[in-house]
């Protein structure tokens, strides 16, 4: 799992299943993006980061 979203999660006492519901995005989705097995797209992102109240920039690091 993606240590960014794990550790948010964890902080907030939250599950996977919570950040799917919150974020609106499908949990296969959800869990294939915190596995690193898909990137995300920007406004993908940006749903995750809303929901674990932090920036994009707190969860990935987008290199050129």
């Amino acid at each position: 799992m993606n240590n960014s979203i794990k550790k948010r999660l964890k902080e907030k006492k939250k599950s996977l299943g919570w950040l799917s519901r919150t974020a609106k995005i499908s949990r296969h989705h959800l869990s294939n993006i915190a596995n690193d097995w898909v990137i995300p797209r920007i406004d993908t992102a940006h749903k995750i980061a809303k929901a674990l109240e932090c920036d994009i920039d707190d969860i990935w690091v987008f290199e050129d």
